[in-house]
This record gives structure tokens, sequence and C-alpha cells, in this order.
């Protein structure tokens, strides 16, 4: 059965990586809410995003809410500081139940101040504005069997531009298998929904969207469909399969490896890899690849989990090189009891 499953882990990462340069259709940019592509958490983040079959830490309510079925209460904290001042934070919360377990989980992203340019002032009118995205979410994750785990993310998304806001709604599903105890599958489908659409109030009567381009002054002001919704956008929805294995383990030392495969509704498939290295379950070295990206393809990262009186707590690391971007940094922690 070891033989097996290093068969399968090999032939599936061999095919994958030979077939990843084919292109696919790229359609950047036709999504909104990019918050929701960015990802949680720095051990993920080093291994390349190649999660979804580990999910075996409460970051999992965001890469597969599968995996939050076989923990217990946790809680996670992480940062990442993005290019051009943008950071985002996230908090979560895991608490297992009789009836399956449950997370609540708010991510955060903040720019910095941006300068307001128009057609006829385009070095600046003298104005500045701020963009911001909010998740506020809740899993809820179930093993129905003894190597089969189901898990269900709720979303509520808010988006605020300036003086204007909207908001909508989302979900996740994720599986887990385990197919041997060293060989686990996991799938995750995440960010069904409704499209986004700023709500205008251009006559300030009030009321928005009053006159959606039906050629009638429905709100007696004397124009014509002055208050129109701005063209939607939706969301970006992303379907991922993936296996973690361990390759090797010897007492308390062990490397397990992990491979994604990731499709996008608004650009070219990729495929990720990556490893963890563990030192006596206390130091963790990781690093990954994701194959099909201009930039941000390779990551690193390290990890130092601290044991105290009922639980344990786990810091980590991640470094991302994004080109002319230069880099991204990740920064968690995590606590389990």
């Amino acid at each position: 059965m070891k033989r097996l499953g290093t068969l399968i882990c090999a032939v599936l990462l061999l095919g994958w990586a030979g077939t990843i340069q084919a292109q696919g259709f790229d359609k950047a940019g036709t999504v909104g809410f990019q918050t929701l592509k960015l990802g949680i958490g720095a051990r993920a983040a080093a291994l390349g995003e190649s999660f979804v079959a580990m999910a075996d830490d409460p970051s999992a309510a965001y890469w597969n809410p599968a995996g939050l079925a076989r923990q217990g209460l946790g809680a996670h904290f992480s940062t990442l500081q993005w290019p051009a001042d943008i950071a985002v934070n996230t908090a979560i919360v895991t608490i297992p139940t009789p009836v399956g377990a449950i997370a609540a989980s708010g991510t955060m992203m903040t720019t910095g101040y941006m300068i307001e340019r128009t057609e006829f002032q385009p070095e600046g009118n003298g104005k500045v504005f701020t963009f911001a995205e909010n998740v506020f979410a809740l899993s809820w994750a179930r093993a129905l069997t003894d190597r089969f785990s189901f898990g269900i993310t709720g979303k509520y998304l808010h988006q605020r531009l300036a003086d204007y806001t909207n908001q909508t709604w989302a979900f996740d599903v994720g599986t887990l298998y385990m197919i041997t105890p060293r060989l686990w599958i996991g799938m995750s489908a995440q960010n069904f929904g409704p499209d986004l659409g700023y709500s205008y109030d251009n006559d300030h009567d009030g009321q928005t969207n009053e006159d959606p381009n039906d050629q009638m002054d429905n709100d007696k002001d004397g124009r014509i469909d002055e208050d129109g919704p701005e063209a939607s956008e939706p969301l970006p929805l992303m379907f991922q399969v993936g296996l973690a294995y361990t390759a090797w383990q010897s007492g308390p030392n062990k490397l397990v490896t992990a491979i994604k495969g990731l499709h996008f509704n608004d650009n070219r498939e990729e495929v990720s890899v990556g490893g963890e290295y563990s030192i006596v379950n206390m130091l963790f070295l990781r690093g990954g690849y994701r194959f099909n990206r201009d930039i941000g393809t390779w990551t690193a990262g390290a990890g130092v989990r601290i044991p105290f009186g009922v639980g344990a707590a786990m810091v980590d690391y991640a470094y991302s090189e994004l080109g002319y971007l230069t880099q991204a940094h990740r920064a968690s922690l995590t606590l389990t009891f």
C-alpha cells in the first residue's frame, strides 16, 4: 500500500507538471473582490498554496472547510503585507461541537491613501480615497465516516471604494478523504454567489438605482435613467483538487509533500507543489512552487511550534517572490488546545 501511494503521487505530479505549460485562456481583470484569491496563513503560502488536501489547522476555513472536522479548539491570526501598501489581516476561531466543527472568521483588506484622478485632472484633483474589502464567514464541517469529511462556508462580503459601498454573499464547499493514513485527497469549490455591482444616487435624492435603464423618469425629477447601476462583476470562482502524502517519517521527524490543481474563472489554470519538513515536531521548514504563473512562482518559509500547558502555539513566516512587484511577506500565529 505504501508503494501504491508513492506511485499515485509520482504519476500525478509528473503528469500535471508536464502538461501545465499548455496555456489556458487568460481573462485576468474580469472578476471582482480579488481579496478572495490572496490566500490565508503563512504556512499554506510557504507550501505554494498546495494546502487543500492538508487543511489540518484553522486556516482550513479558507482552503478547505472539510479539514475543520478533525480539529479541536483553536485560533489563527495572520497578516499579509502586499505591494502598493495593501495589507490583509485575518482572525479565525474553531470550536468542536457534538454536531460538527464550527469556525468563525474575519478578513480585512485595506489600502493606503490613493489620489483621486479625473479625465480632466489626470494628476489629481486634490482629493484622496481608500479602498477596503471585508469577508466575514461561518464554517461548519463534519466527519461523515472515519475516512471522509465534508465542510461548507457561508460568507458575507463587503466592499468600500471612497464613498461607495457594495455587499454580497458567497459560499464554499469542500471534501477531504483519507485514501491511506499517509495519503489524503482534498477538493474545494469557492466563492459561489451573486455578482458585485455598486449602487449610485447620482441625483442625490436618497434613492439608488431607481431609474434602471427603462427610459422612464421613475423618481419624477425630470431626468431619465440617471441612476443606473454600474456594470456588475462576477466573484472569483475557484475549483481546487489536491493530494497530500507523508513521504517519509521517523519518530517525530517527517516530510509531507503536497500537490494541487487550481482552476479559475478569470485566469489560466495552475498547479502548485510544496513540501514541509518537520524536525522533532517543533521546527518546520517549507517550500513551494506554482506553475503557469508570470510572477509569484516560488515560495519559502519556516515555523516554530511552542508547547504550553494546555496546547501549543505555532509561529509561521512565508516569503513569496513577485518579480517586478518585489515580494510579499506573511506571518501567522496559530493556537491549538
